[in-house]
């Protein structure tokens, strides 16, 4: 009985370990698409644009985001790099921005 009980309990922390493992990760991804997201619907530069869109990749370390909104204007280089800087301040680590501005022209 005594095998079968630490046999138990060994294939339970084998299984659990993992398992934790994958949920910590999966946490921590959610609450960065959460600051993402956060940053850039709050950020005065988008104030203007709709339909906001959020992609986010990795490669080699590094995050790569890409943004999409809809307007009558495209964001300027500067303001881009503004909200770059914005996102690596709340994320606390790079990240690669790519902001893509589909035209919007509304009839008066």
């Amino acid at each position: 009985i005594r095998r079968g009980i630490t046999a138990m309990i060994f294939l339970v922390v084998i299984i659990t370990i993992p398992l934790g493992i994958i949920m910590n990760d999966i946490i921590q991804k959610g609450r960065e698409d959460q600051t993402i997201q956060l940053v850039l619907k709050e950020s005065e530069l988008l104030e203007n644009y709709s339909d906001l869109e959020i992609d986010r990749s990795r490669a080699k370390g590094q995050l790569f985001i890409s943004a999409t909104v809809r307007s009558a204007d495209p964001l300027s280089q500067e303001d881009v790099n503004e909200l770059d800087l914005a996102l690596e301040s709340a994320l606390g680590h790079p990240v690669t921005l790519d902001v893509i501005t589909l035209p919007s022209i509304q009839s008066d």
